[in-house]
């Protein structure tokens, strides 16, 4: 048993043929009379030769292809491939098998218009077409060479065949195995590599159309399950492996992520606000005449903030305060004429002027705007507020308590129908990124505010577990618990309802 050499040709020169030399003085005349010398002149007959050969066996090739074409059944198809490769090559008879879902079947032998699958010899010769198959090579026999490194089913064959020689020839098709030729003499000549070279150039041209035929012979439905059967073999086929291992393994996944059952968690943008809040109002119109703390200091109660003008009330308390001494100096002289009536009227005066004094100290003092609580100021534009004008009852100042916050969850509008008071979940701040602090849902505001071309709700949560290094106005994430779910549902329930959605919108 051989394999053919892939670099003879037939019709190629030797290497004596290739190294032919002539006298020096023959070549120089030849070049001097203008005509080719008698060496360029063997290698132009060489080439032509070659040439000439290739011609001939690209002929042959597509004479078979060409009856391969004929119209007619695939069994009268292949039994004109089997006749004319045995005359073509003088052949005692050529045998040709097509796979079936992975099972070899002799469908042509030359000479013969029906063949036996079933008996013995024909089951024998799909063993060595096999064999050649699972080599995938070009099996060939000479019969004056040995049998011992032969496969079994072929020293069976040339046992009992004592065929003196054998030429088995895969056909594949798209990377795909569809079938074997097998081809056996008992006379000479001996079959040169120019010739096996030949038949296996047949074998790869008639492939493909053999496999067209067979599949434009099926039905629909014999059809459909040849490329099942086709699909299922690719599957334990060891080609691609890489590519099915991810494929399985991506199948795995899917199956185990649409199983397994997780804690579904609405995510939403979280900020931290005071649960309480005092605002500072101003107690008259006027203007801001000191400034005394900033935006996010820490307070006192009863530490001043900030102070309105109060000059004008400070001269017209004096004012008053001058009247009071000159009304005494009045009072005294009616004591001293015993003039009752005059001093009961300056008493009243005085009295009055008292009042006044007061409601005006009450006022000045009330300027000085002062903390009720310990807290935080964090409202208040007090940067810019120095010389600014007011009215009564403007804000100037919000404090909150110290160590008393809630939470604000902006929730997207396509999760907060899962949101519902007492569901509990965890904050995360953008300060402290790697601490985690338990939330509880208070409460759920029914009107939406748009922000970032969403319409997000607001969802009020309390701290189970506040730090006191928590500030107001701090931000960062939340994540609530609303029940469970499949991890496939998690990962894919966002896409699905948009494309729903979708599908109800354009009409579906």
């Amino acid at each position: 048993m051989s394999a053919v050499p892939d670099n003879q040709r037939a019709g190629e020169p030797s290497g004596a043929d290739s190294a032919v030399r002539l006298p020096d003085g023959l070549g120089r005349s030849a070049k001097a009379s203008g005509r080719p010398s008698a060496a360029e002149a063997i290698r132009l007959r060489t080439r032509a030769l070659r040439l000439e050969m290739l011609g001939q066996r690209q002929a042959a090739v597509l004479s078979v292809v060409a009856g391969v074409l004929d119209a007619g059944s695939i069994d009268s198809v292949l039994l004109g491939l089997a006749n004319n490769l045995q005359a073509r090559f003088r052949c005692t008879r050529v045998l040709v098998a097509t796979e079936h879902r992975g099972t070899l079947r002799v469908r042509a032998l030359s000479q013969h218009d029906r063949v036996d699958p079933g008996s013995s010899e024909l089951r024998l010769a799909c063993r060595v077409m096999q064999a050649a198959i699972d080599a995938d090579r070009v099996l060939q026999h000479m019969g004056d060479e040995p049998v011992e490194d032969l496969p079994v089913p072929v020293e069976e064959w040339l046992m009992q065949r004592e065929t003196r020689q054998i030429c088995v020839v895969p056909m594949v098709a798209a990377e795909k195995t569809i079938g074997a030729l097998l081809l056996e003499t008992e006379g000479r000549p001996r079959w040169s590599p120019a010739t096996v070279e030949l038949v296996q150039q047949i074998a790869v041209a008639v492939a493909p159309v053999i496999a067209l035929r067979e599949r434009a012979e099926q039905g629909l439905v014999a059809h459909a399950q040849a490329r099942l059967h086709e699909r299922l073999g690719d599957l334990v086929a060891p080609r691609f492996l890489v590519a099915k291992l991810a494929v399985a393994m991506t199948v795995v996944m899917l199956l185990v992520a649409a199983l397994l059952p997780v804690t579904h968690r609405v995510t939403a943008e979280a900020r931290l606000v005071a649960s309480e809040r005092r605002l500072l109002a101003a107690p008259r119109a006027g203007q801001i005449e000191q400034v005394q703390v900033v935006l996010g200091e820490r307070v006192s109660a009863g530490q001043p903030l900030l102070a309105l003008e109060a000059t004008e009330l400070a001269m017209e308390i004096e004012g008053m305060r001058n009247q009071q001494a000159a009304l005494r100096g009045e009072m005294r002289a009616a004591m001293a004429e015993a003039d009752r009536s005059e001093l009961a009227l300056l008493m009243a005066k005085q009295s009055q002027l008292d009042a006044e004094i007061t409601l005006l100290e009450k006022r000045l003092e009330r300027s000085v705007l002062r903390a009720p609580i310990d807290g935080i100021v964090v409202n208040g534009e007090l940067e810019q507020a120095l010389g600014a004008t007011v009215e009564r009852g403007d804000t100037l100042v919000e404090i909150a308590p110290d160590e008393t916050y809630a939470v604000h969850l902006l929730v997207d509008e396509r999760d907060v129908q899962r949101i519902a008071a007492g569901q509990h979940g965890a904050l995360s701040l953008a300060a402290n990124p790697s601490e985690q602090h338990a939330i509880e849902v208070t409460s759920v505001h029914p009107m939406s505010e748009p922000a970032g071309g969403q319409n997000r709700f607001r969802v009020e949560a309390a701290l189970l577990d506040p730090d006191p290094a928590f500030r107001a106005g701090q931000s960062g994430w939340g994540k609530l618990d609303v029940g469970d779910a499949s991890l496939l549902w998690v990962w894919t329930h966002g896409l699905s309802d948009w494309l729903r959605l979708k599908l109800w919108e354009w009409g579906w």
